[in-house]
């Protein structure tokens, strides 16, 4: 298997959301009281950032490049904006019960949370 279709881990994965985490915490921290208490603008703010990355930075948030992986269609393919919202969309069925869906990472034997199948995308190293 090539480097560009070798599925990344849970671990990788894990450690890129940390990241993005982290830098979405920074800009809610530097809009101060406009986030504050404010979980649906906050969630919009997180749906733009993975989901412009995603299309527009070749399958790569910032936390995805910097573990060298990213997401693509099944396929091997680019995702476009459909594919990019579903899997966003994906994420509150993942989430739900008690993150089952991105634990699910650890055991699929294709490497897919419960939002990759909802999707189909892969997250590949790149």
């Amino acid at each position: 298997m090539s480097q560009s279709n070798q599925k990344a881990g849970f671990w990788v994965r894990f450690a890129a959301t940390f990241i993005d985490g982290l830098l979405l915490m920074a800009v809610g921290f530097l809009l101060g009281g406009l986030l504050k208490n404010n979980q649906f603008l906050s969630t919009i703010i997180g749906a733009a950032y993975s989901i412009y990355f995603w299309v527009k930075q070749d399958g790569m948030t910032i936390g995805k490049k910097v573990m060298k992986i990213k997401v693509v269609r099944i396929d091997g393919k680019p995702i476009d904006w459909m594919t990019a919202g579903l899997r966003y969309v994906g994420y509150f069925a993942s989430a739900i019960p008690l993150l089952a869906g991105f634990i699910w990472v650890a055991f699929d034997k294709d490497k897919q949370g419960f939002h990759d199948k909802i999707a189909g995308t892969y997250v590949v190293k790149a």
